[in-house]
């Protein structure tokens, strides 16, 4: 509990550079305490090698849950986009 305390007040980015730095477990025990949209955006941050590596040790259910966040995301910025430069 008190870990996933702490990493409610880092950003995204900062989770995601833990986690890079992190051996696989680790990182997989870091990245299963956080909530569906933050899991999303410290996907998009991790490096490459390391990210491919967590998503290889997850379980297909909660990679989909992610995925399915890091969609929603995508499309509401491409929205965003379209309506900001229209």
């Amino acid at each position: 509990d008190q870990v996933k305390e702490l990493l409610a007040d880092l950003h995204p980015a900062d989770i995601a550079e833990l986690c890079n730095d992190l051996n696989p477990e680790e990182a997989k025990f870091v990245y299963r305490l956080l909530n569906n949209e933050t899991a999303a955006d410290v996907l998009v941050e991790m490096d490459e090698d390391a990210r491919k590596e967590l998503l290889d040790m997850l379980l297909l259910n909660q990679v989909f849950n992610v995925v399915n966040v890091f969609l929603v995301h995508l499309l509401v910025n491409y929205k965003l986009r379209i309506t900001t430069y229209g």
